[in-house]
């Protein structure tokens, strides 16, 4: 619950800036652990860095089921829940003075969606039907090839080159997004890269002899593109299914927008004329994936947009729950637009600029 406050303490602090190791470029980087703690992650940045000044406590393997009110309505503390050594539950409530919630645009209003009081039945901050909606990702545009030579030795971290040439500015096209080579994928992502195009068989002496040849001939370039919001889109909170701790689990609802399966398509043969001109022998492009649901994969956004008007945002400009003055929302949730690339870098500034906020008073 207070990460993004943590994280922005710590981005602001060179403490284990250069006690990493250098990369040692294996072949397992986007989505593994490194082996010799040279990527930087929230375990060895922020907070280190936090731990360090003395005033972080950090808790682990803990759920913040609710935030707690008191019959004002006023958020007072956050109910935290976990199962101790010997498998029993255990339950306290912390008390606060400010609450930071950054759990991600699917357990944000969930917990918010949890918190119901007698003031707000529909959940902290519900009051207008705005927690859970504009839920977004990013569906990813793209296409693999085939090349008669071999392209890839399997050293990390992959990615080399890239364009932003087509993110704005597209005629007839409601936004746009970036075009990367993919990074090193394992021979399972391979395996299913090549066979959903149809460039290998998927099963048989065939599909093996294809693997062994092709693994090292494929490139595949691939990229976000900048969604469109709906309110249909969204998360809510089944009261018939619940965790293990007995609260609600989140439920999803909606659609990929028209206009982003128009995006795919146009940034998928943008990708695809890449491939050609670099010499690929073979190409194809890539699924828009499901347009019966909403759009949840990589890089959830928007389910607590801020903004200025009460009745069409959850948060204020800077973060801030309507109808709270003392709690806030840090992660991808407020964001009215994902963009047309990895959303991180804007998280970790809007986190920056919400905790000077709060720390200004």
């Amino acid at each position: 619950m207070a990460r993004a406050a943590l994280a922005a303490h710590a981005c602001t602090s060179t403490h284990r800036a250069n006690t990493r190791s250098a990369c040692v470029r294996c072949a397992q980087c986007v989505g593994f652990a490194c082996p010799v703690e040279a990527k930087g992650g929230t375990h060895n940045t922020a907070l280190p860095a936090a731990l360090a000044t003395g005033n972080c406590t950090l808790v682990i393997e803990t759920t913040a089921e609710r935030l707690v009110t008191d019959s004002a309505g006023r958020v007072v503390g956050v109910a935290l829940v976990a199962t101790d050594a010997y498998g029993q539950l255990w339950r306290r409530i912390v008390s606060c003075a400010e609450v930071v919630v950054a759990a991600g645009a699917s357990e944000t209003p969930r917990l918010l969606l949890n918190s119901a009081h007698d003031g707000e039945p529909d959940g902290i901050g519900n009051n207008q039907d705005q927690v859970g909606r504009h839920l977004q990702a990013h569906v990813y545009a793209g296409a693999v090839g085939l090349f008669d030579d071999e392209m890839t030795d399997f050293a990390g971290p992959g990615v080399s080159i890239a364009t932003c040439d087509f993110r704005h500015g597209n005629d007839g096209i409601v936004g746009g997004g970036m075009l990367a080579n993919e990074f090193v994928p394992t021979p399972a992502a391979t395996y299913d890269y090549l066979t959903s195009a149809g460039l290998i068989p998927r099963t048989g002496l065939a599909s093996k002899h294809a693997m062994r040849r092709e693994l090292q001939r494929m490139v595949r370039v691939v990229g976000p593109i900048q969604e469109m919001s709906s309110a249909e889109s969204r998360v809510r909170v089944d009261r018939s299914v619940v965790d293990r701790f007995g609260n609600p689990v989140v439920v999803t609802s909606g659609s990929i927008h028209p206009e982003d399966v128009r995006a795919h398509a146009f940034m998928s043969a943008k990708a695809k004329a890449w491939l050609e001109e670099a010499g690929a022998v073979r190409t194809a492009v890539g699924e828009v994936g499901s347009r019966g649901q909403a759009s949840t994969g990589q890089h959830q956004a928007g389910s607590c947009r801020m903004g200025t008007d009460p009745a069409r945002s959850v948060t204020d400009p800077n973060g801030r729950v309507w109808g709270h003055d003392n709690v806030w929302i840090a992660d991808a949730s407020l964001h009215v637009t994902n963009g047309g690339v990895n959303p991180v870098l804007t998280v970790l500034a809007n986190a920056l600029r919400i905790a000077e906020r709060i720390t200004r008073g």
